[in-house]
């Protein structure tokens, strides 16, 4: 066989895989430039974040729009899921942190106050309880979700 998602004779078998080295079916509805992409364990759900300030979910194996999320008012420039599949943290120019319930498609919690400028990227611990963030200052905040408390952990200098 081919790589994951493709036949012997390199056809689309519709299948997808976390694994999988490229896309073939087009993503229907995304017309700005993509910053993020997250995917669940599962492999069949992937998160994007766009330049429209907008969470998007697709289907990777049918390639369809399930939803879009509102919420930021900037570029999402990151995204990650949790090892469930039904949270997701985005960091944004907005200078916010969301988590997002996916099975409920709605901002569960926002985090601002964290960043005064874009956040870029961010990472939670193994256990979700912090979260780590990074903004284009160079700043990086280690951040106690359940107190909503946060440490600047170093800056990198120029």
């Amino acid at each position: 066989g081919g790589p994951a998602g493709t036949a012997e004779d390199g056809s689309n078998t519709g299948k997808s895989t976390a694994a999988m080295s490229s896309v073939v079916t087009d993503l229907e509805g995304q017309k700005e430039s993509v910053y993020a992409l997250a995917m669940d364990p599962a492999g069949t759900l992937l998160v994007s974040g766009c330049s429209q300030n907008l969470v998007r979910l697709w289907d990777t194996r049918s390639g369809e729009r399930q939803v879009k999320l509102h919420g930021h008012t900037g570029n999402v420039r990151c995204a990650t899921i949790d090892p469930t599949g039904r949270l997701c943290l985005t960091g944004s120019s907005d200078h916010t942190l969301k988590l997002w319930d996916l099975g409920q498609q709605r901002c569960v919690q926002t985090l601002a106050g964290i960043h005064a400028c874009s956040v870029w990227s961010a990472v939670p611990d193994a256990s979700w309880h912090y979260i780590y963030s990074g903004g284009s200052d160079g700043r990086v905040y280690a951040t106690d979700l359940a107190h909503r408390r946060s440490t600047l952990l170093f800056q990198e200098s120029h």
